[in-house]
């Protein structure tokens, strides 16, 4: 299942943050607590962590860019969900797959025969 990773809040006083640097890439692998991302408030730079393990999907909020605290900055896959989709997939393919060969014109003949 996707999630998606919000802007950190790191202090009572913080409202808004900047990326400044993304410390992982589309499709890396992430693990629980890695910094994925450093982010600048008016008072300090923090690292942004990931909260489980997985698959980072799609980066929302660019370097240099400033949000709100609470904003969707990214979306991951959790592991287990991941691994479940992939399945999934290969599973659905492999019947189409097996229908395309076994039923090379598809199943409309069966309408004329029943």
């Amino acid at each position: 299942m996707a999630t998606q990773i919000l802007m950190p809040k790191f202090g009572l006083s913080m409202e808004e943050g900047t990326i400044a640097n993304w410390l992982v890439k589309e499709g890396d692998s992430i693990s629980k607590g890695q910094a994925i991302a450093e982010i600048n408030s008016e008072k300090l730079t923090n690292n942004a962590e990931a909260e489980e393990d997985g698959v980072l999907l799609k980066i929302l909020v660019q370097e240099d860019e400033t949000v709100t605290c609470g904003t969707p900055i990214a979306i991951m896959m959790s592991g287990n969900h991941l691994i479940h989709s992939v399945l999934s997939v290969r599973y659905k393919a492999a019947y189409i797959w097996d229908s395309v060969t076994l039923f090379p014109r598809g199943l409309s003949w069966m309408t004329k025969v029943w």
